[in-house]
């Protein structure tokens, strides 16, 4: 919603409280308009192309010869299909056909007058550069054809706000359920000065700290591809072609709802950064289990290794010893450390006993959608007192076809994938127990292949099994402070703490506190900052 008063426009946000004066944006010049992000501007045509078409030769207003034809009137289309784009208003579903057909028409123009331009400099050595420039405009032409025919696969847009430009953004991310986008969280709103882009790095993407105005967001990139799979993630079934990342992370949040640990994996919102589909995801008010610091290389022999090699240009080695050059010429490294959580032990038990269910009950949700990147840096804590909120982030990495069993076929994944747990908590095994198939596959969402919702059914059914083997055995917790198991091997009674360490099923409590045990000097628990 917005007024205009004395030629300033005022936005209404809800994420403001109470108004903000935004000075009307000036007029922008066709060359620089660039409505979709998947195509250059004019502007950007021109500087790949080493400057501007030339102009006609005329003498006494008549044309004596014309020059860059090609060139000119690939940059008018595409100036024209950009314009056309940036305001063509209203919601995406409302849209006249005859619309969408004006911009597919620009585009096959362009497609013409690129292919026109090579065909005309095909003997040219000066003008391959120039030849490709057209080969990838052409090529972005055709993606963007392809869009603009897919536009009918999103669904949910009603209400969005969604436009044209946004809709090819979304299809372009890989995004066909429109249900979690959220205009609100736009880059107009956007708090530079107290945003950071390349905040952190993900798994393929960039990862934005983003203000938007009074609330802030981690806001991760996403595309419709991916560039490259680790080998344990392509054995799970991951289409590199079409990630659908966007949906993998809502599917988790949704999931986890039902599972009636909503808190532990926030949901996400869909949005438009940078021309770029992203996921802004809750900022967790809370710290990484780990963290990385840099310390100074103070052996001068590395130092003198370092600065060799450096001088060599021999930066993949350096990359691969894990060192830094300052802009001082100083050297420094990665050093990981980690927090000293009470994962087990005696030392608070009632605080251990909540970051036990709190982990559990996390690597069920995982094991259910079979999330295999839930390595230590992707789990957050936040400690009030004795409670214990576990937050699980980054939720990229499930729902792999391939993952019918609750076992991965890759041992290495069994670092970050947690399985079925050796206890699980009395709550927890109520709210699985509810879960339908129904009810899953409507957590999941639409964008799903069947491939994957039946091997996602598949795990259900069987952690259901495995949930019941556990309360057969007495391994259902309804207080992890009192609990008392039995440790099959030596027959002796055990505290939960003992019979997590003991069990020869994995868990988060196992896997962090087993690491931590191997730190000389962990790194103190500030409650204040959790």
């Amino acid at each position: 919603m917005s007024n205009t008063i004395s030629g300033t426009k005022v936005f209404m946000n809800p994420l403001y409280q109470g108004k903000v004066d935004v000075p009307e944006e000036p007029k922008i010049a066709p060359r620089d308009v660039k409505a979709s992000s998947g195509m250059m501007s004019g502007s950007e045509l021109i500087e790949k192309m080493g400057g501007a078409p030339k102009s006609d030769f005329t003498i006494m207003g008549k044309t004596l010869k014309t020059n860059s034809n090609e060139y000119k009137a690939a940059l008018s289309h595409l100036e024209t299909y950009q314009t056309k784009l940036s305001k063509l208003g209203g919601e995406v579903g409302d849209v006249r056909t005859r619309d969408i057909q004006a911009l597919k028409t620009d585009l096959n123009k362009v497609i013409t007058d690129a292919d026109a331009y090579a065909d005309k400099h095909a003997g040219s050595s000066t003008k391959s550069d120039r030849r490709e420039v057209m080969a990838d405009l052409k090529a972005m032409a055709q993606k963007e054809l392809q869009l603009l025919d897919r536009l009918g696969d999103l669904v949910n847009t009603k209400g969005k706000g969604i436009t044209v430009a946004d809709g090819l953004v979304l299809l372009r991310g890989g995004v066909t359920d429109a249900s979690g986008y959220n205009k609100d969280l736009n880059d107009s709103i956007i708090d530079k000065g107290k945003s950071k882009d390349s905040f952190a790095s993900g798994k393929a993407n960039s990862v934005s700290l983003i203000s938007y105005g009074t609330e802030m967001r981690v806001v991760k990139s996403i595309s419709k591809e991916a560039e490259k799979l680790m080998a344990g993630e392509s054995s799970s079934g991951f289409d590199q072609s079409d990630m659908r990342t966007a949906a993998r992370n809502i599917a988790s949040s949704n999931v986890a709802e039902k599972l009636g640990i909503g808190k532990t994996i926030p949901m996400s919102d869909i949005v438009v950064h940078n021309g770029q589909a992203a996921i802004a995801m809750k900022l967790a008010k809370s710290e990484s289990l780990i963290l990385k610091t840099d310390v100074p290389v103070t052996d001068q022999k590395l130092v003198q290794q370092y600065n060799h090699e450096f001088d060599k240009g021999w930066h993949d080695n350096l990359k691969g010893y894990g060192v830094t050059r300052t802009e001082n010429g100083d050297w420094t490294k990665k050093q990981t450390g980690f927090k000293d959580i009470p994962y087990t032990g005696t030392s608070n038990p009632p605080l251990t006993a909540n970051i036990q269910k709190g982990l559990l009950d996390l690597q069920v949700a995982d094991c259910l959608m079979a999330q295999m990147d839930r390595q230590p840096e992707n789990i957050f804590i936040q400690i009030s007192g004795t409670s214990a909120q576990i937050i699980g982030i980054d939720n990229d990495m499930c729902m792999g076809k391939a993952m019918t069993d609750l076992e991965p076929t890759r041992p290495d994944l069994k670092k970050t994938y947690g399985g079925p747990p050796p206890l699980m908590s009395r709550e927890m095994f109520d709210k699985l127990q509810a879960m339908t198939p129904e009810s899953f596959k409507e957590a999941i969402g639409p964008e799903f292949t069947q491939e994957e919702v039946d091997a996602g059914l598949s795990r259900l059914a069987k952690l259901k099994e495995h949930a019941n083997a556990l309360k057969n055995d007495g391994m259902i917790v309804d207080n992890f402070e009192t609990w008392k198991g039995i440790d099959p091997t030596s027959g002796e009674e055990m505290n939960a703490s003992d019979f997590l360490m003991a069990s020869d099923f994995r868990s988060y409590v196992k896997r962090d506190q087993t690491t931590l045990n191997k730190i000389d000097v962990p790194i103190p628990l500030d409650l204040g900052k959790h």
